[in-house]
């Protein structure tokens, strides 16, 4: 019998067709040892506008959430080493002043292990522009997202995603996008 990785690389070896998030993954499974004429397809990830619209139309009824800012900006998604949540938190510092004071807001909604981080953040620069929610569900989470304006997609420069959903679900509602990954952007 074959070893493990040797099963699995003949298996590689015998496919036709690679489906990827996005094109840098699509490209990088047909480098794995692949025939030269597997094709490959990028088919990205989607957000259910109807469903996004629908709860955004009743926060906007209900007025559970209201406007503290000019411009609201939200971070959405997990707080692992790969984003780039320190960067977020001095944008925050450094506009916490009289110069913005009201003109721009920073929401950050998830959790992982960056998490006490950004409330030690927050206490030790008493940050009145910046809220961090936690992990919110939907039904708090969707009269937030109505009221901001633009969405951070914040990698680090060394992180191996090249797309998420995060861009997806933020034009889905409508937000304007401010990108630190290049890669299937360009």
């Amino acid at each position: 019998f074959p070893s493990h990785d040797s099963a699995i690389l003949l298996g590689l070896r015998n496919i036709d067709f690679v489906i990827g998030l996005s094109n840098e993954y699509a490209q990088w499974g047909k480098q794995l040892y692949l025939k030269a004429t597997t094709q490959y397809l990028a088919v990205y990830p989607g957000v259910n506008l109807e469903y996004s619209r629908s709860i955004l139309e009743l926060g906007k009824r209900q007025n559970s959430y209201s406007k503290e800012a000019e411009i609201e900006v939200i971070y959405l998604g997990s707080l692992s080493d790969t984003y780039d949540i320190p960067c977020i938190l001095e944008a925050a510092r450094l506009m916490n002043n009289e110069k913005f004071a009201g003109r721009v807001k920073f929401h950050i909604v998830g959790s992982g292990n960056q998490a006490q981080s950004i409330n030690s953040f927050i206490q030790l620069y008493q940050l009145k522009n910046l809220v961090y929610h936690g992990r919110l569900e939907d039904d708090e989470l969707m009269p937030l997202m109505s009221q901001c304006d633009i969405g951070l997609i914040q990698h680090k420069s060394d992180a191996s995603q090249s797309i998420t959903y995060k861009p997806f679900t933020y034009l889905g509602y409508g937000l304007v996008l401010i990108n630190s990954i290049y890669r299937d952007w360009e």
